[in-house]
């Protein structure tokens, strides 16, 4: 799950189009992206057992609450299509 955010070329994978940069991270536990907006998004991770893990998205500075709910479908759909990926 790591590897996912982590890598770019894995990140393209299922975040298409999508030109995050790393800002900050702690493998395994914690990354901080830079949004192509001028967004940032915190994440955190957790081991849930053998073979399954957990993230955390906060995405922040966003401006109203127009654009909260966007993010949250967007995260939402995102992320589906990342479970459904095999890595």
């Amino acid at each position: 799950l790591y590897r996912a955010f982590s890598q770019k070329q894995v990140r393209e994978r299922w975040l298409p189009g999508i030109d995050a940069t790393v800002r900050s991270a702690t493998r395994g536990k914690y990354m901080r992206l830079d949004w192509p907006d001028g967004t940032s998004v915190q994440l955190g991770f957790a081991a849930k057992g053998r073979g399954k893990s957990q993230v955390a998205v906060q995405h922040g500075k966003l401006k109203d609450q127009a654009s909260a709910a966007r993010m949250k479908a967007f995260w939402g759909e995102r992320l589906e299509a990342l479970a459904s990926l095999s890595i």
